[in-house]
Parts: C-alpha cells; structure tokens; sequence
C-alpha cells in the first residue's frame, strides 16, 4: 500500500510541473488551444458547433476534442475553426455559411473534417468569415465570404473550396474583417479586399480584389482584425495602419492611419489583436495591452481604455498571446493559460461565465485516451452542487483526490477509499476541480458546485 501511495504521489508531482499549452487561438466569442502532447481543447460559444466536440452547446471550460494527439497549429474565425495536423493535413469545422471551411458545402460541421488529401500544409489564418492557409511551397489560399474581394482571387463571389492566390512567395496571412494581409518570404507587405478605412495601407479607400503591394521592407509577421493591422517588423519595431476608433492601434491617438506607421513600442515577440484591442508580448517577456477596456480585456484590474501600450502586472513569465472579442488569453513559460475580459459564452475557460478584469490561471486539464474516455465517463459525483459531503462513484479501492479553486489553487488534498464521503464542508460558495487518480496513474476531473 505504501509503494503504491508513494507511486501515486509522485505521478501527481510530474504531472503539475508539466508544460500545458505550446498554441492557443481567439475566436469572437470561443477558445482553442494545443497542449504539448498534441492534444486538442476548446470551450466558449458553441452555436455553429466551432469548438469541435460534436455538440452545439457552449462550454466554460477546456473540452478535448476527440483524442487525436498530433495536432500542430491552430485558428480561430468568427464562428468557425481551422488546423493543421503534424502530418500536414488540414481540419476545418464550425459555421460554413459562407463557404469558410472549405469542404466544398456551405452546411456547417461540429466535428472537425478534413481538407481534402494534400499532406503540406504549412500555417492557417482566419479573418471573421473566410479562411488563409498556407503550404509549406509558399502558395497560399482562401475560402469562404468574399463580398469585398477579401479572398484575393479579383472576384466577390463567395467560394466554398480553397483556391490558390498569387504564386508561391508567402511567408505568413491574417484576416480582419473583410480584408487580408500577407507577408511575402522576402518581408514585404501586401494586401487585398475591405479599405474604407485604410486597412489595405496604400493611402486611399478603394477596395481591391487582387493582391496590391503596400510596403517593400522586412516583415516577419502580421496581425489583422477588424479594419486594423499590427505587422512585426526583423528588427523587432511595431508598425500599424487601419481603423483605430478605439485607440486599438496604440500611438496615443484614435485617428484612423492609411499607410503603415511605426510606433514608439518595439522589442515584440509576439502580438494579437481584435476588432478593439491589442495584446502584445516583449522579447523580455513582458505582456503589454491598449485599446478599449469596457468588459477589462486589458487586464489592468479595470475597466479603463488607452491608447497607448500599458503594461498587465510585473511578470517577465509570458510566451504566447491571442485577443478575442473584449476578452484576452495569454500562455505562462510554463504553457499554463491565464485569461480575462467578457465571459458571457464562457471563453475564459474558468468554469463560470464572470468576467474578469485580471489575468486568471486555467487550471492544466487531463489528456484523455480513448480508453480513458470510457473509464471517465463512469465516474459520477453527487449531489452537485453539494453543500456538506460529496460522493463519488465507480473509482478505484483506492485514489488520491485534489481540490482547485477556480484560480487554479490547490485547497485540500486527501487519499480516499471505496465508496468513502469526501467533507467539502469547509469550502467556501464557489466553483471548484475535483481530480481523481486512480492505482493505474490515470486522472479524471470533475466540476462540482459547493453551496
């Protein structure tokens, strides 16, 4: 029993000092994101069925999807959401009212569904309701609607297969509302589709349906959305251009910008922006914000917009960054998933639909195997809520039970036996975690309600 309990324990251990998440990804209103082990989770608005788990029903926490364990990179549209897989091929699913997932039907999927056969694909882009992929040759491609030229094939008519753009020189896409930008290998910029507010920084308002050549420098990256655009130049300078309403472009103004502009904001790493914000990480690993902060998605503690970049707390912890609409998400060194903002459909991911006007940790959710799935799913908990003592059902003789609050907090951890009661009594009115591992080393979680 003793080596047994010790075995337990020390499995426990490794798991929470295990990196989380390697990629996450912001729709308008849903969260998804890759753990290290290459599995995929999501959670928030499930209308169209854009988490992937075969429901329409929305979710306040991270949902696997499926337990495939070879997914690489991720994106996340209005309403819809796209993948590549290590093997290079492409996943698709959510709304398809315009043709965005590309399979050749304008009906909408809750299941991701493959792309075709080709085996090299590269990197994928959304914009609110078309779709950007790329493969590993450098071509690039659109799909969905293209009432604005958005897709770049010099049409307007809505397309529900992927076509090829341009020739193949494409480093890198993104999407805004109705309008694209891309990266070419050789770092200029260029652009097509929606410029009334100009987004395609050439210096007029006139649409274009064929890519257009905006500047000739060295780029590595590009972020787009809404009517608005942040590129990442070689040397590490932030440049903007686009609607800036809301300050949403960081140069201490809210007037609108036609050509790109560097600002007085540079050493970035990585950035993220939404119709109304912006979120951006340093080289130094410092985590900056500005634009519009009425539901906090700024992460300042408060509900007050700038215009300018404005740093989230004093942490030099943090890696990936990705903006939703009037809600944020950023990844700790350690790949653990902090978020804030509107909380209406549940993207935060926390367990409740609260905002927050600060960065909260997610608690690193348990990778389910197929075996696993069956096995949890007879697991049951009751009553829940529950206000005294809690029981479960269908565990092993033995297991070691922890409790997190909703920031992620241990707050009481205890070895069980069969059929024993589990006292929360003590616990304050809230939301918690419950984890269960068993002999076998594997862990099953649990959301109850405690009154």
């Amino acid at each position: 029993m003793k080596k047994l309990l010790f075995f337990l324990i020390i499995i426990r251990t490794l798991s929470s000092e295990a990196q989380c998440f390697k990629s996450i990804a912001a729709g308008q209103y849903h969260s998804v994101a890759i753990k290290y082990d290459g599995s995929l989770w999501a959670w928030g608005y499930n209308f169209y069925g854009q988490l992937g788990d075969g429901s329409t029903i929305n979710k306040n926490t991270p949902q696997q999807i499926g337990y495939d364990n070879n997914w690489e990179s991720v994106a996340a549209g209005n309403s819809h959401t796209i993948a590549v897989k290590t093997d290079g091929t492409l996943w698709t699913w959510g709304d398809n009212s315009y043709g965005q997932l590309g399979n050749g039907t304008n009906s909408s999927s809750s299941v991701p569904v493959q792309i075709g056969t080709a085996n090299n694909w590269k990197s994928v882009a959304t914009g609110d309701f078309h779709t950007i992929a790329i493969k590993t040759d450098g071509t690039l491609w659109t799909c969905g609607w293209n009432a604005f030229g958005q897709l770049g094939d010099g049409t307007t008519t809505n397309k529900n297969v992927f076509g090829q753009i341009g020739p193949a020189v494409w480093q890198n896409a993104s999407g805004g509302s109705a309008h694209t930008i891309a990266v070419r290998m050789d770092g200029p910029l260029w652009g097509w589709g929606r410029n009334d507010s100009g987004q395609l920084g050439n210096g007029t308002s006139i649409d274009s349906s064929i890519p257009i050549e905006i500047i000739y420098n060295f780029f590595d990256k590009v972020t787009c959305s809404g009517n608005h655009n942040l590129a990442i130049h070689n040397w590490g300078t932030l440049w903007v251009w686009g609607d800036n309403s809301y300050g949403q472009l960081g140069n201490g103004t809210t007037t609108n910008i036609t050509v790109p502009t560097q600002i007085s904001f540079s050493f970035l790493g990585a950035i993220d922006t939404a119709d109304t914000h912006t979120i951006a990480r340093t080289t130094n690993s410092t985590l900056w914000a500005w634009g519009l902060n009425n539901y906090g998605q700024l992460g300042i503690a408060n509900t007050t917009s700038h215009t300018l970049p404005v740093q989230i707390g004093n942490w030099y912890v943090w890696n990936k960054v990705a903006a939703g609409a009037d809600y944020s998400l950023a990844t700790s060194s350690n790949g653990t998933i902090y978020s804030w903002g509107a909380n209406t459909y549940g993207q935060l991911g926390n367990g409740t639909n609260i905002e927050s006007y600060f960065p909260v940790a997610l608690t690193c959710p348990i990778t389910l195997s197929v075996e696993d799935f069956s096995d949890a799913n007879k697991i049951i908990i009751f009553p829940n809520p529950v206000k005294n003592n809690l029981k479960i059902e269908n565990i092993s003789s033995v297991s070691i039970i922890d409790i997190y609050d909703i920031e992620g907090k241990l707050v009481k951890n205890f070895i069980t036996k069969l059929n024993e009661n589990i006292n929360v009594s003590d616990l304050c009115a809230g939301i918690y975690l419950l984890k269960i591992m068993d002999e076998k080393g594997k862990v099953f979680s649990r959301r109850f309600i405690k009154e």
